[in-house]
């Protein structure tokens, strides 16, 4: 299975910038997708990292291009938030809305101008939800304590306007805020941020994102997914599809049957 992950901005686009200047988005949203590339690799998982140097400048565009040219399974673009007041903190994490569907930051009753249109992005709808649920669900568990959870949103930002493939961006923290900074300043604290998204990711690859059932990766026991886990409650406007409308993942005969394994050890049904 293929992972495109996507460190947000590069080169001269250092993203947001710490209060005191010695922290940019860049350097961080890097550090963390190398540190996600690794713990996939290690599991079998084929990565690809749309920059790989921080002088590296990648147009918007291009990042949603090179995944498509690469024949991805999903698109993980990775980034760090800032507000002026300081005050903001938590985990953010964005699907693409459906056609017809408003953006979260959408406000007042007539709609968006662009909600109706239907982009590339609009055709992975179920898959991108549940790609963005699946890793939110897992990276707020990992980093709890460290920061806070400001809910699963929606965007049509072009990197999953564009995406050919399943795609989530995820906002990892703000660098305004000094309790997320010091977190992420610290090589422990991308590694729990890392590990959240890996677990996540391997949730969508192999079907196991059903609330209760532990994060699983290719080299799991086939039991391992009975395990129970703290669940999230969603907050209402940005929760995912029911139960009843999930829908199981395409997948190689050998996820199939994997992911198969894993509900019945849980007592589930892959229906």
């Amino acid at each position: 299975m293929r992972v495109c992950l996507d460190p947000g901005h590069g080169g001269m686009d250092s993203g947001a910038v710490s209060r005191d200047g010695k922290t940019n988005e860049k350097s961080l949203a890097l550090d963390i997708a190398k540190n996600v590339a690794a713990k996939l690799r290690a599991d079998g998982f084929d990565v690809m990292l749309t920059r790989t140097g921080n002088d590296a400048a990648v147009e918007l565009a291009d990042r949603a291009a090179k995944a498509k040219r690469w024949h991805a399974d999903m698109f993980v673009s990775i980034h760090l938030n800032s507000e002026k007041g300081g005050k903001a903190g938590g985990i953010e994490t964005y699907a693409m809305p459906a056609q017809g569907m408003q953006s979260t930051s959408h406000s007042g009753t007539a709609p968006a101008p662009d909600s109706k249109r239907r982009f590339p992005g609009n055709a992975n709808d179920d898959g991108n939800m549940q790609l963005a649920f699946c890793i939110h669900r897992r990276l707020v568990n990992a980093v709890r304590g460290n920061t806070g959870d400001r809910g699963l949103r929606r965007a049509r930002w072009v990197v999953l306007r564009e995406a050919a493939m399943p795609a989530a961006l995820v906002e990892c923290g703000f660098v305004s805020s000094s309790k997320d900074l010091a977190f992420l300043r610290s090589a422990s604290g991308r590694e729990t941020v890392a590990r959240g998204i890996y677990e996540g990711i391997c949730d969508f690859a192999f079907g196991t994102m059903a609330p209760g059932l532990a994060p699983r990766s290719p080299k799991s026991a086939p039991d391992a997914a009975a395990v129970p886990v703290p669940t999230l409650a969603m907050p209402p406007l940005e929760s995912v599809q029911r139960p009843e409308d999930e829908r199981p993942l395409d997948a190689s005969p050998a996820v199939v049957a994997a992911r198969e394994a894993a509900l019945k050890a849980a007592g589930l049904t892959a229906e």
